[in-house]
């Protein structure tokens, strides 16, 4: 198809899923996205907003579709909503197959636009005319819904005998996918496959971490592969791997939308305030371990606050996002009764993440080639202290009166001492 004939059949598409032929159907501004296209499909109520995302049309064949995932995250993770924190409801999902393999995928959810003002958590927090009194508010409730996605209150809430089978369905199609080799050869998909835990067949640490090593190091400087080269050293280690599966961890194993980072948290405000929160983009979820669901959320706020170069002629803004860690990390671990055993559960959780952070900045190196650099020196500082997120959570409860942060101090100090054999098994290995 030329470019006007498949934004033509695009269109046709879209009002084909809703089932309103004559819908009015508009591009979102900066619509353009590297994995899909959005527009605003006109109607009642607010109308639909609409991702599309296809193989074979503008994406390569081997492009690895998860809209259908998505539409199914946002069915399992409806029961989240409470009057404040939601997920988007599905409007209509379908997907269109091409002659030749090639298929569109056209998701119709919830249009939050209106619904009142639309931020992003990291536009908050990045935005230097917000105060830093509220940008700590809303890290403190979006610690406290990530604690309340965890909890096991929340999880029996789930229907997870669909969600199993959904993951299995997920599984399959990569497996039995004509194109298999070639989207598990793809890093760009790497994020969107199932089963984010270790397993023989596409574990993240026993068989993705070595090829994200290789691709890092194919155009780094003979520097840059001696750091991958020890930060491999440690996290190929047979006695770190087993350290971190869920087996060994008491790293509860849950469901969970992988990619939770603060510019997927959507915030409804009226004025300075929250009114809703929206988690949105679950194209990514799965059965996974809660030390690696915060650990590629504290991951990229960290890696922001230090690499950012907006922020090099002040500091200011990075210390402000590492104390926004910490006040979202502690409300983590606190939850809504800090001192209940899934408060521990949630702190070892904290002290896993450093490992998982240096993981996802490996994944990262491997995704941008020409970054790899500053990615890998993230890693290595991450394994160096992978006690950092615990110290941010215990640096934010000082701060805070005592009846309230001293369960948590003390909640952190215990999995400090019992993660310390890790940490100087990381140590260890990763040498000089």
């Amino acid at each position: 198809m030329t470019q006007n004939e498949f934004m033509a059949y695009e269109l046709d598409c879209i009002r084909q899923a809703a089932g309103r032929p004559q819908a009015s159907v508009r591009p979102v501004e900066c619509s353009g996205g590297i994995r899909s296209r959005t527009f605003v499909l006109e109607g009642a109520e607010g109308g639909s907003f609409i991702k599309c995302l296809d193989a074979g049309y503008h994406n390569p064949p081997h492009f690895y579709l998860t809209l259908e995932h998505e539409a199914a995250g946002y069915r399992l993770f409806a029961p989240l909503d409470d009057g404040l924190a939601a997920v988007p409801q599905v409007h209509f999902f379908q997907s269109f197959p091409g002659p030749q393999g090639q298929e569109l995928q056209v998701l119709g959810m919830t249009n939050l636009e209106t619904l009142g003002s639309v931020r992003a958590a990291r536009d908050v927090y990045l935005d230097p005319a917000v105060p830093l009194e509220r940008k700590e508010a809303i890290a403190n409730l979006c610690g406290r819904t990530m604690a309340r996605l965890v909890s096991a209150n929340f999880q029996a809430s789930l229907d997870r005998a669909a969600g199993v089978a959904a993951l299995r369905d997920q599984t399959s199609a990569v497996f039995n996918h004509p194109q298999r080799q070639s989207i598990l050869s793809a890093v760009e998909n790497h994020e969107a496959l199932p089963w984010a835990y270790q397993n023989k067949f596409i574990g993240e640490m026993n068989v993705l971490l070595p090829h994200w090593l290789e691709l890092a190091g194919r155009q780094a400087t003979p520097e840059t592969r001696a750091k991958l080269d020890r930060a491999g050293r440690v996290l190929t280690s047979h006695k770190l791997l087993e350290a971190l599966s869920p087996a060994q961890s008491s790293d509860r194993i849950i469901f969970s939308p992988h990619d939770r980072h603060d510019g997927n948290t959507l915030l409804i405000l009226d004025g300075d305030e929250v009114q809703q929160l929206f988690e949105v983009d679950m194209e990514f979820w799965g059965l996974e371990t809660l030390g690696r669901l915060v650990g590629r959320y504290a991951a990229i706020q960290y890696t922001t606050a230090h690499n950012n170069p907006l922020f090099r002629p002040s500091k200011t803004l990075g210390t402000h996002l590492m104390c926004l860690l910490g006040t979202f990390l502690y409300h983590f671990i606190r939850g809504e009764k800090a001192d209940s055993p899934e408060a521990v559960l949630r702190a070892v959780s904290v002290g896993l993440a450093g490992f998982h952070a240096a993981i996802f900045r490996l994944y990262v190196a491997a995704l941008f080639p020409p970054g790899a650099a500053a990615s890998v020196d993230d890693a290595l500082d991450l394994l160096h202290t992978p006690d950092t997120f615990l110290g941010l959570a215990a640096d934010y409860a000082e701060s805070r009166p005592d009846d309230e942060a001293e369960v948590v101090l003390e909640t952190v100090g215990q999995v400090w001492l019992a993660l310390r054999p890790l940490a100087e098994l990381a140590a260890g290995l990763l040498g000089g």
